[in-house]
């Protein structure tokens, strides 16, 4: 009941964004009564929290499952921009809804630090001492992934609703082309000037 109380939120949500969404709604969406969500969630605030916190939760799993494949860096980083990309598409309305209200609360910072976490996993070198892990190249790579995170939701939060999943394909091959720039991927390096 608890996962249907959250699925309909996140729809909801998504659909409505956070002040004009009623629990009443919520519940409607769920196919129960409006005190049987209260069984669950102490208020508003506490749905949005949990369903803010589902929506993330899934996605850095994805991620993280990612990790465990046998294959290159460049396939991971090819899996990684695939699945990514397919789930912000999936995800749109609700990031739309929900992103603004759940930055103002708090709740969006610490899954975005996971979420880099789990990108920088995928794109850093293979682990055979090339590189020092506090290094200023890492640095630099972390600095990057958070940057090209924050500004594929704030690109994808911010675009035309109609227009959306469209703007998304070129998005995802701006990023390979900059993961390449900066030899994160495979295809030709940039060169320096």
């Amino acid at each position: 009941m608890e996962a249907r109380i959250i699925e309909s939120a996140i729809r909801v949500f998504g659909e409505r964004g956070f002040q004009p969404t009623t629990m009443r709604e919520i519940a409607s969406g769920a196919g129960i009564s409006s005190g049987s969500v209260y069984t669950y969630f102490p208020d508003k605030n506490g749905l949005f929290r949990a369903a803010v916190s589902s929506g993330w939760e899934r996605f850095i799993l994805e991620l993280e499952a990612l990790k465990e494949l046998r294959e290159g860096r460049e396939e991971r980083i090819a899996l990684l921009l695939d699945r990514g990309f397919a789930v912000l598409r999936e995800a749109l309305p609700l990031l739309r809804g929900m992103l603004f209200d759940a930055s103002r609360q708090g709740l969006v910072e610490p899954s975005i630090a996971r979420v880099c976490g789990a990108i920088d996993a995928l794109v850093r070198p293979d682990q055979s001492g090339m590189e020092a892990p506090d290094g200023e190249q890492a640095l630099n790579r972390r600095n990057l992934i958070t940057i090209m995170v924050h500004g594929i939701l704030f690109a994808a939060a911010l675009g035309e609703p109609e227009r959306a999943a469209e703007a998304l394909e070129p998005l995802k091959q701006a990023v390979l082309a900059m993961l390449r720039g900066y030899g994160m991927a495979g295809g030709p390096r940039a060169r320096p000037r």
